[in-house]
């Protein structure tokens, strides 16, 4: 199971595996989470994610929409290359706001 975990302040390690059994159960309440950390620019690193799939990248993107919607700043960082190409085949690359570093 998927799990966000709160690093520092805008910081956060999504960690686990993040698939369609995980994802019902993780978009909503990680998202209250980002909500409410007051920090205006937040930071993912997925650098811990086991597995993954398309519904992880619904989800990341869920949070891209709900952070603008928020005047918040999403990015993610170490994105794994497995859910990076399927970002890409899908074309929604570009829509993942990323940083070199968590």
């Amino acid at each position: 199971m998927g799990e966000l975990t709160p690093m520092s302040p805008g910081r956060f390690a999504l960690t686990g595996v993040v698939n369609k059994d995980s994802v019902p159960k993780l978009v909503d309440s990680s998202w209250a989470a980002l909500a409410k950390d007051p920090a205006r620019d937040l930071v993912v690193d997925l650098s811990g994610v086991d597995h993954a799939d398309s519904s992880a990248l619904a989800m990341l993107l869920s949070w891209v929409r709900r952070a603008r919607q928020s005047e918040k700043e999403l990015a993610f960082a170490q994105i794994p290359d497995d859910l990076m190409a399927l970002a890409r085949v899908c074309g929604m690359d570009e829509l993942l706001p990323l940083v070199s570093r968590p």
